[in-house]
């Protein structure tokens, strides 16, 4: 039984149940953000912060951490993302070090517990010191009346899991674990096979850190794209691009232009690009040819350069340059930034390019240099054992919309290039039969036979057992979910 008696000499609590801020930490005045931190490391929890950007609740719970005595009962409404971005990883960490965490509880009728809230929440029950191994993960009805009966004495039906003993590909996202799943038993199935296998690895390990990048980050799209809202082109060559407004015309030299992936939208009915859009890149100097610095002009006139203007000054022109020449941002395989999981408007997840292009801060470039491996990779990210990975463990940011950051592609297993068995002509072969073929709605490829050759030949390359079952199982699985929504 816990004792609900206060340490008067240092403060300490034996319960605390709190509801910390959730405010954004960019809107914290600089100098308190120095003091705030400084204070958290001081008190032992530097290494709990796993980036200077942290989040105020995380910084609050390291409080209460501090002052909650050993056994002491910890009950905290928290924003879910604490349990599935880096921001929380600390805590997490802290957490599985130091706690019993005894349930994770969210609401099933509505995103949070709070009144007006913009936040998914969710509540953790927590004992301080306690050897508890597993953590029920409760999705919590109107009907509160037996939740402290679930909690204490893990009744079933529930999800429950020892939290320091999560796969690598789990742990990135705690909100994976409520609910009986069937998807999560299908994708924790695959992944622990073509692990032990070889088959599969995890990213970082099977094609580095820097392998993933964010595409161009530009200020005034509608100046540094071509064509845009007011230009369009009217000729290319291999030297020069002619560009058009009204009557007038400029002709700007192919040394200023990046060819680049703009939105993804763009390009979401068709794996292979068809990349008609150009990037200027201008290097920072004075003496820029006759027609470009009259479309320089051109932008600072028509307030379509304004944001670039306020952001860099003198050379303001030149930011896309410098991205361009430091991050290199090229490849074949590009990966949109956020995607509906219910792909009402979007038929393929990655796409693909012969040439190596740009692309912009809407998507993730792979940089990858073999065209035969990057076709590997589009297959892997286009069958839909991946899709279904990015519907289970990917940052909702709606109740539709999800994303994956850099940071979670290298916590995920990827297919394995170095393995040479004879399924890996079959993958190539899928792919190459849908590279640039015109794609329905992702629920309406499930009964298409391009579709299961694919999924089946990336799941035969992996060596999952019993592959045929898997597929039709995984397509009957994603069928209904998806069907549903339409």
């Amino acid at each position: 039984m816990i004792s609900i008696n206060e340490s008067a000499a240092t403060g300490a609590r034996d319960v605390i149940v709190t509801n910390p801020p959730f405010n954004r930490w960019k809107y914290v005045e600089k100098e308190y953000r120095k003091y705030l931190l400084s204070v958290i490391e001081k008190l032992g929890y530097k290494r709990y912060i796993t980036r200077k950007e942290v989040s105020l609740q995380t910084l609050s719970m390291f409080l209460c951490d501090y002052i909650l005595n050993y056994n002491g009962l910890l009950i905290s409404v928290l924003p879910a993302s604490t349990f599935y971005t880096i921001y929380g990883r600390g805590y997490k960490s802290l957490l599985k070090e130091k706690y019993g965490v005894y349930a994770v509880v969210e609401p099933k009728s509505r995103a949070s517990f709070s009144e007006d809230s913009g936040f998914k929440e969710v509540i953790i029950i927590a004992v301080k010191g306690s050897d508890k191994k597993l953590t029920t993960f409760i999705e919590l009805n109107d009907n509160t009346e037996n939740v402290a009966k679930i909690i204490m004495n893990n009744v079933k039906p529930r999800a429950t899991f020892n939290l320091c003993s999560l796969p690598r590909f789990l742990d990135i996202n705690w909100l994976a674990l409520f609910g009986e799943s069937e998807l999560r038993d299908i994708v924790v199935s695959v992944f622990k096979q073509g692990l032990k296998k070889g088959t599969l690895g995890y990213w970082d390990k099977m094609l580095g850190k820097s392998s993933i990048i964010r595409g161009v980050e530009m200020y005034g799209p509608e100046f540094f794209f071509i064509p845009n809202k007011y230009w369009k082109i009217v000729e290319e060559t291999d030297k020069f691009v002619r560009i058009r407004n009204g009557d007038k015309e400029l002709t700007i030299g192919k040394e200023f232009l990046v060819k680049t992936l703009r939105k993804p939208s763009f390009y979401s009915y068709k794996i292979e690009a068809d990349v008609d859009t150009f990037m200027l890149s201008i290097p920072p100097v004075d003496d820029l040819p006759s027609d470009l610095q009259n479309y320089v002009e051109w932008g600072i006139n028509s307030g379509t350069a304004k944001p670039a203007i306020n952001a860099y000054g003198k050379y303001w022109y030149s930011h896309v340059h410098k991205q361009m020449t430091t991050k290199k941002p090229f490849g074949h395989v590009f990966i949109p930034d956020k995607v509906d999981l219910l792909f009402k408007n979007r038929s393929v997840f990655a796409n693909y390019t012969k040439e190596k292009v740009a692309a912009s801060k809407n998507f993730y470039i792979v940089k990858e240099e073999n065209k035969t491996i990057a076709k590997f990779l589009v297959g892997w990210f286009n069958s839909t054992i991946f899709i279904s990975v990015l519907m289970l463990l990917g940052r909702k940011i709606s109740e539709t919309w999800t994303r994956f950051l850099e940071n979670d592609y290298l916590e995920l297993p990827v297919i394995n290039l170095d393995v040479n068995n004879e399924s890996s002509l079959e993958v190539i072969e899928a792919i190459n039969k849908v590279l640039t073929k015109y794609l329905p709605p992702l629920w309406k490829q499930l009964n298409k036979e391009y579709r299961y050759e694919l999924d089946l030949a990336i799941a035969k390359y992996i060596e999952i057992k019993n592959p045929e079952e898997l597929v039709e199982k995984l397509h009957q699985l994603l069928s209904n979910l998806l069907y549903k929504t339409q």
